[in-house]
């Protein structure tokens, strides 16, 4: 939506990653446990150049470099794009470890939740084996062990925050007034939470309030850049 360029989505069910994935050519992204390679989505096949290109960031790299004549994710630092790609990484990185990690767990029963029954199943089977449990005694709503990944993760918001306000109190985005990549890290991630907690769900009322309210504002701010139907 933000570039503005066409695009047509593919669901691929859980089962069908790894099949489908091969078929268009995409190559694994990490290897499982067993360590066999693993296929992830999302993967993009760009009809115009043939191109499959996986991983988020890799993407956007991608469609900054090809579609130059559309809105870049990112922004030019002393005349050149490519000069903001490695802030960039390090705020994915940054985030990824100190502020979704501690609190991932807290999403997987609700996550399955929304899935369609054959990833359903073939979700709940693969992480039960994994946990050892079932994915709703993993983090059960009210439990001490759920709360605590809660305040570590608004722990982790915090620093975040504190990334950003060096730009200033009063500019929402990591580059001041400008959107970019690293804002589409952080915002589809917390579209994503607020999708599987429920927007009226006290976790979520309680998330919205964290760092004076910075992250609903920049919500709000970046919701006409997504395609909100299915978030």
């Amino acid at each position: 939506m933000y570039k503005g360029l066409p695009f047509k989505t593919e669901w691929v069910e859980f089962p069908d990653v790894a099949a489908r994935m091969k078929e268009v050519g995409s190559v694994p992204t990490e290897k499982d446990s067993d360590g066999n390679p693993k296929y992830t989505l999302p993967v993009i096949l760009d009809s115009s150049t043939g191109k499959v290109i996986t991983n988020s960031i890799r993407i956007a790299e991608y469609l900054d470099d090809t579609y130059p004549n559309s809105p870049s994710l990112f922004p030019p630092i002393g005349g050149q794009s490519t000069h903001s790609r490695a802030a960039i990484h390090i705020l994915d990185a940054h985030f990824m470890n100190t502020a979704l990690q501690p609190m991932r767990l807290a999403f997987i029963a609700s996550i399955n939740a929304v899935f369609n029954p054959r990833s359903q199943e073939y979700f709940r089977s693969a992480r039960e084996k994994d946990f050892g449990m079932k994915l709703e005694d993993i983090a059960p709503t009210g439990s001490v062990k759920r709360k605590a990944m809660f305040i570590a993760g608004k722990e982790g918001f915090s620093k975040l925050a504190s990334m950003y306000e060096e730009n200033g109190a009063d500019l929402p985005y990591f580059f001041g007034k400008t959107f970019s990549y690293a804002d589409c890290i952080v915002t589809g991630f917390l579209f994503w939470m607020r999708r599987l907690l429920g927007e009226d769900s006290a976790e979520w009322k309680d998330i919205a309030t964290w760092d004076g309210g910075r992250w609903a504002k920049l919500l709000d701010l970046s919701k006409d850049y997504y395609k909100l139907e299915n978030i």
